[in-house]
């Protein structure tokens, strides 16, 4: 259909420029060495927590193993993620890990990500995201304006080719799969810039609790997807590795997911296409090259961030 090849409407605050537009950076002080930091596969290897050897051999290219405590910790920051979105009122679900492909045309990430996804031979793809599945799951209901917002949040295992060669293809940044914890909002026009907002301000706070210097920058226009009328990324600082690293992304989507996927509300009398909000509520991998890049000690240790140590049995430092 012609109506798939249109990208949305650009939102007024989108930075018409060659960068990215840096908004905001929070207060927490990058770590400062008093010896050269390793890179996050550097220190995995070094202290026997991750085998990329055995990971390309059991999958391929950028595949990998996590061992011992850098798996606990993992699960670790999954379940920190989990937990701390339910007590923002997020409701959780667990949904397909697969969905029939139709379905990422209404999330829009066809046409144009064809080439990203695995699917197998009766048509099901493997989600690259949550947001896939749980409006997949939505797909031609109506609400209630009055029971609006709603508020998902989901952990799924993400697949995604990455086809190409990056300069951060090595150690866990850029691999082919990953652990996600996702947020999905269903809401309306009215309320929509206002929850943005908010997700804002509850990912400072997840962020701030890691003990993690981030920051937020805007997406210029032409580096946009077609999906969203704004989107936003929150990256961590990686001192091992001097750069700031994507950990996810936000976006509007007004109504364009909802009008492909027919999701609509109800109120006062008058039907309409509810809108979409997608987040990034935290991905296991980025959260812990976070913490080994930022975290490490002289000794070659890696201290784990105190919100985490009750996940981990009490467990304080990767050794």
């Amino acid at each position: 259909m012609i109506s798939y090849q249109l990208p949305n409407v650009l939102h007024k605050d989108v930075p018409i420029s060659e960068e990215d537009r840096v908004d905001w950076e929070s207060k927490i002080k990058k770590p400062k060495f008093t010896f050269k930091p390793k890179t996050n596969w550097e220190l995995l290897t070094q202290l026997d927590l991750a085998d990329f050897k055995r990971g390309i051999k059991a999958a391929g290219d950028r595949g990998w193993v996590l061992k011992g405590n850098a798996a606990r910790l993992a699960r670790a920051i999954t379940n920190f993620a989990l937990d701390f979105w339910r007590k923002k009122e997020y409701f959780e679900l667990i949904p397909p890990y697969f969905v029939n492909e139709e379905n990422l045309y209404i999330t829009g990430h066809y046409p144009g990500g064809e080439k990203e996804v695995y699917k197998t031979e009766d048509g099901k793809v493997f989600v690259g995201t949550g947001e896939i599945s749980v409006l997949a799951s939505l797909k031609n209901d109506t609400f209630n304006k009055n029971e609006l917002p709603k508020k998902f949040v989901v952990y799924t295992p993400c697949f995604r080719r990455e086809a190409g060669t990056h300069a951060d293809d090595k150690g866990l940044y850029r691999t082919h799969q990953f652990d996600k914890v996702e947020l999905t909002h269903i809401t309306t026009k009215e309320n929509e810039e206002k929850e943005f907002n908010q997700i804002f301000e509850d990912l400072k706070e997840l962020y701030t609790l890691l003990e993690i210097p981030h920051r937020i920058i805007t997406h210029r226009a032409n580096d946009m997807p077609n999906k969203a009328t704004i989107e936003k990324d929150i990256e961590v600082w990686l001192a091992g590795e001097e750069r700031w690293g994507e950990a996810g992304s936000i976006g509007m989507t007004g109504s364009f997911q909802a009008r492909r996927g027919k999701i609509k509300c109800v109120g006062e009398g008058k039907e309409e296409f509810a809108h979409t909000i997608y987040a990034t509520g935290g991905v296991a991998n980025r959260i812990l090259i976070a913490i080994l890049n930022n975290f490490q000690q002289k000794d070659g240790t890696v201290k784990i961030p105190k919100v985490l140590t009750p996940y981990m049995d009490g467990i304080e430092v990767l050794k």
